[in-house]
């Protein structure tokens, strides 16, 4: 009995460990499958509605586990005011990754791929610094990005962001999806370039086509959602969470950056997904905080003071006044 009391307690922690282990082995490939399923369905998609409003939804579900993430942070900060700044980092942190690597990554593998089909025999050598070139279309989802970067700008000069901010950012999204949707879908003839099972979604007779292509992308956006947790907890991957959150985005953008015929594509995903997460995300901040009295400074920090009446009271610890 005393050999096996440790031998009990080094299986269990084994055990526990293992646990983890085997999660992200089988969660990793799951979230692959997932990030493929719904660039397939968006790519199906364009062909029934316009290619932005399709983008649109592709950024909603490849951001739905970092909008949970963001809601629990912004929830856990409206009851600790000190954690504000969890909140504002964690939004931060995925515009800049999405930024500061996902665009030059979209053209590196954009540039990298045109090089090696040059290489491989292609009709025309690719130049030195091949250009992606953008459509007509996609004059509108760039502009896209100027009124809540405007907007964000004034938030930075009043140094507060309330819930009139959120609902500002909110309306600038919608009137963003409104414009979206008066765009036309893409001309039949574009379907042969679709990969195989875009292709056989968008072949589908009558009613089984949107059937076809909403189960790829609500089948991808419920495995990715589920299987992002797990993923997340293990022990390895909480290094390069904020990475892994913008995973999904960075699959279909790549995937699709290797051809030329798509390389604008893979870079209207990255800014549907950075409009995305200029308005809403960043509206969730404010409204899942869930307390009237809380304002999230700009600077990234609050200073909270209990009144004679017990109500609290925010002020920025960057001022002058709170030093």
């Amino acid at each position: 009995m005393i050999t096996r009391v440790p031998y009990v307690k080094v299986l269990a922690l084994l055990s526990t460990a293992g646990g983890s282990a085997l999660s992200a082995l089988w969660t990793f490939p799951a979230i692959l499958t997932s990030a493929f399923l719904v660039a397939w369905g968006a790519e199906a998609a364009q062909f029934l509605i316009s290619q932005g409003v399709a983008l649109a939804i592709l950024a909603w579900l490849q951001t739905l586990p970092e909008f949970a993430v963001e809601a629990v942070i912004a929830w856990d900060a409206g009851r600790e005011p000190e954690r504000a700044h969890l909140a504002i980092a964690n939004l931060t942190g995925a515009i800049r990754l999405l930024l500061g690597l996902g665009w030059p990554m979209i053209y590196f593998v954009f540039a990298a791929s045109s090089r090696n089909r040059a290489a491989g025999g292609a009709q025309h050598a690719a130049p030195l610094l091949p250009a992606i070139r953008l459509e007509r279309e996609h004059a509108l989802e760039i502009m896209g990005l100027v009124p809540p970067l405007l907007y964000f700008g004034v938030i930075l000069l009043k140094q507060r962001f309330t819930w009139v901010d959120a609902l500002v950012l909110l309306a600038l999204y919608v009137a963003y999806l409104w414009l979206l949707f008066r765009n036309a879908p893409r001309g039949a003839e574009h379907a042969a370039d679709a990969p195989a099972v875009s292709r056989w979604a968008y072949r589908q007779p009558g009613w089984r086509r949107p059937v076809a292509i909403a189960a790829l992308l609500g089948g991808g956006g419920a495995l990715l959602y589920v299987t992002a947790h797990p993923f997340l907890e293990f022990v390895l991957v909480q290094w390069v969470a904020p990475f892994l959150s913008e995973f999904p985005e960075k699959v279909s953008a790549f995937y699709w950056a290797r051809r030329v015929t798509h390389a604008p594509m893979a870079l209207m995903n990255m800014v549907s997904s950075n409009i995305n997460q200029w308005t809403v995300l960043a509206a969730m901040i404010p409204l899942c905080t869930a307390t009237p009295a809380y304002a999230i400074m700009a600077c990234g920090w609050i200073s909270t003071s209990t009144g004679p009446s017990g109500s609290r009271s925010c002020s920025p610890c960057c001022s002058p006044a709170s030093r």
